[in-house]
């Protein structure tokens, strides 16, 4: 579903308004879990309405913090993994430890 929606107002108060035309199926239930898919059920229909589906990979890649340094990072990580996993001694294990 396009969540990233909800940031809109327009769409936040069509959300609103569909979860509080609902939410006496909520308390209807009983139990506690009866509830809890009750209010689910409420929230994702209402989330399927206001804001609706999405066909592949997200509009906005969440990748804003990847830089070179934590590629480097990741790199030095998986290069001790795979050292401490051949070699399998206690000072690898470390070295990975610490790159992890």
């Amino acid at each position: 579903m396009k969540v990233c929606k909800l940031r809109k107002p327009n769409v936040k108060q069509e959300f609103a308004r569909l979860v509080t035309e609902r939410k006496d199926e909520v308390f209807e239930t009983d139990s506690v879990e009866s509830k809890w898919n009750a209010m689910k059920d409420v929230w994702q229909k209402a989330t399927e309405q206001a804001c609706g589906w999405t066909k592949g990979p997200p509009i906005h890649s969440e990748t804003w913090w990847w830089n070179h340094e934590v590629a480097k990072a990741i790199e030095e990580k998986r290069r001790c993994y795979k050292k401490w996993h051949k070699t399998k001694t206690e000072s690898d294990r470390n070295k990975y430890k610490e790159a992890r």
